[in-house]
């Protein structure tokens, strides 16, 4: 049976489009193959993104919870070289804090300098500081997965035991976010793991915020939640900036176990006598 031209052009053309569609079809699963990054790949994106900067500063806005005893909001500036791991961290209290929390809110005036070798950590309220040696400070968790002496490297996370779970997308603050689950298991009995969800921006891997939850030396769980609100690449900084120098009148402690601040994520800090 012959098909007149019109009737032969029509299957023609169905033929054509469904091949088109066939391989449209084939190109956008192979792009959505090439398009799905895994928990580390991202994670590399981000600290490829820090560590290709000079200098760095941003301002975060970290709140604390613990239940039954209110909540605190902490206004954190952070300055910082990356690559020689030097950072300058001032915090202050945002507002009235509520419950208990309210009253302890002075705790929360520190400042934090990494030298890229040693980090002391200056407590106002008490005139005091500690001095830590810069690779100890991986177990000094801040609610963000920025540690002090800045973002940790695969390397790094591997000694923690640090595990990476690509959760959906969502969307934080306005932005499209991929979000990270990074989970640290401490070695020691009884203590639960740390698990803190990390929100990237999809545009430009920056670190929008973070939300988890950490137990402090007493035992006592806090969720803790981060917000970036503003940030400068390779703005000047000063070699000053990443000197400590003790206050008039200020002691060293020989260990911090206060809740307020950077709590301990797995292996308890070891006591450095002056």
């Amino acid at each position: 049976m012959k098909m007149d031209k019109a009737h032969r052009d029509e299957r023609m053309k169905q033929s054509f489009l469904r091949g088109v569609c066939v391989l449209v079809g084939s190109m956008l699963l192979l792009g959505g193959v090439a398009w799905a990054q895994t928990a580390s790949e991202i994670y590399g994106k981000v600290l490829q993104r820090y560590m290709s900067l000079h200098t760095y500063e941003a301002t975060y806005l970290m709140t604390q919870q613990i239940p039954q005893m209110g909540a605190l909001q902490l206004k954190m500036i952070v300055k910082m070289i990356p690559k020689e791991r030097k950072a300058y961290v001032v915090s202050e209290p945002s507002g009235v804090g509520t419950g208990q929390l309210a009253m302890m809110s002075a705790l929360g005036q520190s400042v934090s300098v990494s030298d890229g070798k040693e980090v002391y950590l200056y407590l106002k309220a008490m005139n005091s500081y500690m001095k830590i040696p810069l690779q100890e400070t991986n177990t000094q968790f801040g609610g963000l997965g920025m540690f002090t002496g800045g973002v940790p490297s695969p390397a790094q996370l591997k000694k923690l035991g640090a595990q990476l779970k690509l959760l959906p997308s969502t969307s934080f603050d306005g932005h499209g976010a991929y979000v990270l689950l990074m989970t640290i298991r401490s070695p020691h009995p009884g203590v639960p793991p740390v698990t803190t969800k990390i929100y990237i921006d999809k545009a430009t891997y920056k670190v929008l915020g973070s939300s988890g939850d950490v137990q402090s030396a007493q035992g006592i769980m806090i969720h803790a939640t981060m917000k970036l609100l503003s940030e400068k690449l390779n703005p000047p900084l000063p070699e000053s900036l990443f000197h400590f120098t003790p206050p008039p009148g200020a002691t060293e402690m020989s260990g911090f176990g206060g809740t307020v601040g950077a709590p301990q994520i797995g292996t308890p800090t070891k006591s450095h006598k002056p």
